[in-house]
């Protein structure tokens, strides 16, 4: 067992003391691999240039707006991490194949962030909490909400697969460079002009269809991934919504 963590130092293979708490501490190049911090506990701390890698960091606990600037966490296990709603934000930090399953990542702000294949799914994010962020892999099963403002993420080198896109614009954000990606704009005058698309459609696949048309109705722009479309649904149901938002034949 290890004592507590601390500034200037690197450890390996180390185990900490279960649920150690940290009030109003600052740590600068703190370096760990391969080391499990047993759920520590920090409260209005502060995190400049700090490493993490191969290490264990769930049902870690931050609260008090700690914040983060210029660290990187790297195939480390941060499922479950509490972050408090108040103020915690993380700068200039890169995380690569991390698992963030059950952790409430819009509760923290996050500007010039990086994440490189790790494990997002099932998670609302608000668009004013993330800024001039990036993401690489696959994003899957994430709705990014707003008030009308922009969403300034960069997903080129990101695959959508059941990503949503309501109340914030898409005109600032970088899309998929993958062909099977498709933006599309004005879905509400398209979806209302469906329905003359849709009076030659048998009825089980109208049915299908228009119960797409109403997932995407309080939409006004989206980014469609075609091939996972067709995989979900069928070639069939996907080249009638392709007829119907004009995606093409990628």
């Amino acid at each position: 067992m290890h004592d507590k963590i601390t500034s200037d130092i690197t450890v390996n293979n180390i185990t900490y003391d279960e649920a150690i708490e940290y009030n109003q501490q600052s740590f600068t190049a703190f370096n760990a691999e391969n080391s499990d911090f047993n759920g520590p506990i920090f409260f209005s701390c502060h995190f400049d240039g700090c490493h993490f890698k191969k290490s264990n960091l769930s049902s870690s606990r931050f609260f008090t707006a700690c914040s983060f600037y210029n660290c990187t966490f790297e195939k480390c296990d941060m499922r479950a991490i509490g972050i408090g709603e108040d103020g915690s934000k993380f700068v200039k930090t890169t995380f690569k194949d991390c698992d963030f399953r059950g952790t409430a990542l819009d509760r923290a702000h996050w500007v010039d962030c990086s994440f490189e294949r790790c494990n997002l799914r099932d998670l609302t994010l608000h668009a004013s909490n993330w800024i001039n962020c990036r993401f690489t892999g696959v994003l899957r099963e994430i709705h990014f909400t707003g008030k009308g403002e922009p969403l300034l993420i960069d997903f080129e080198n990101c695959k959508l697969d059941c990503v949503s896109f309501e109340h914030c614009t898409l005109t600032e954000c970088v899309p998929p460079n993958q062909k099977f990606h498709h933006y599309v704009d004005f879905l509400k005058e398209k979806i209302e002009r469906a329905s003359l698309l849709l009076q030659t459609v048998d009825e089980p696949t109208r049915k299908i269809v228009t119960r797409r048309l109403k997932s995407y109705a309080s939409m006004n722009e989206y980014i469609f991934n075609k091939k996972s479309l067709t995989e979900i649904e069928g070639v069939v149901v996907a080249d009638i919504l392709a007829r119907i938002f004009s995606l093409g034949d990628s």
